[in-house]
């Protein structure tokens, strides 16, 4: 994607408005949301860009300079885990391991709300995957990045061997429907079940626990299951 030219004028006039950086976590391949902030050393409010909250949390990032060898950066990630926002979603979905990580920056001017308003008026955005978590603590997660290109090194099939854990997205329920546009687990059954795997008569709560035993009270005891799990093994990657 090319930088867009109001950006770029700006950023070659004489008096240049500060830059602000705002971050991205879209783990929707794991059927785990995406997230917005931005560094609350930086802000001291929500910001607002192209109609996305970006909210202020303790975070700071380094390790984005690509090198003179041409080599790409793997930039880290910090992000307080004070509150425990975060956390639960790392236990929960692998240390959202492989969720893209986008920095986008662009003019305080720029931003919803500000004068020269432009949701189109940014820095060419950095986009890269969550590789490896490095610590989770009670007051630190930190993450090492990778870019998407830069697979070198990488051991086919490149995918974590699981023995209780389904990597397929569920469906879920939105506006009075299921919206299966991001699902890749066929179920499209009337019978709901919550994440902890009891029975409920509220589609809402139709949520799965990425288990064998929830693969099973959707699609029975016996056949074919969905299930993209390795019960035969113990967890480790490839």
């Amino acid at each position: 994607m090319s930088q867009n030219a109001d950006i770029t004028e700006a950023l070659q006039s004489l008096e240049v408005d500060p830059i602000v950086s705002l971050y991205e976590i879209d783990a929707s391949n794991q059927d785990a949301g995406i997230y917005h902030f931005c560094s609350m050393s930086k802000e001291n409010q929500i910001v607002v860009f192209g109609g996305i909250s970006y909210v202020p949390i303790a975070l700071e990032t380094e390790g984005w300079e690509k090198s003179s060898q041409g080599s790409l950066p793997t930039p880290t990630v910090r992000i307080s885990n004070v509150t425990k926002a975060l956390s639960s979603l790392v236990i929960a979905y692998n240390d959202l391991l492989g969720a893209n990580f986008t920095r986008i920056r662009t003019l305080r001017k720029f931003l919803d709300g500000e004068s020269g308003q432009n949701p189109n008026a940014y820095l060419i955005k950095d986009v890269y995957q969550i590789e490896k978590k490095n610590e989770l603590s009670k007051n630190m997660i930190e993450w090492q990045l990778s870019a998407s290109i830069d697979q070198q090194g990488k051991m086919l099939p490149g995918r974590q061997y699981l023995k209780d854990a389904c990597t397929h997205i569920y469906r879920y329920y939105k506006d009075g429907a299921f919206d299966y546009s991001r699902a890749s687990c066929p179920y499209s059954g009337d019978n709901y079940f919550t994440q902890t795997g009891n029975v409920t008569t509220s589609p809402v709560q139709d949520k799965c626990g990425k288990k064998l035993s929830d693969c099973r009270l959707r699609f029975g005891e016996k056949g074919k299951q969905p299930f993209r799990g390795f019960p035969g093994t113990g967890g480790f990657n490839q």
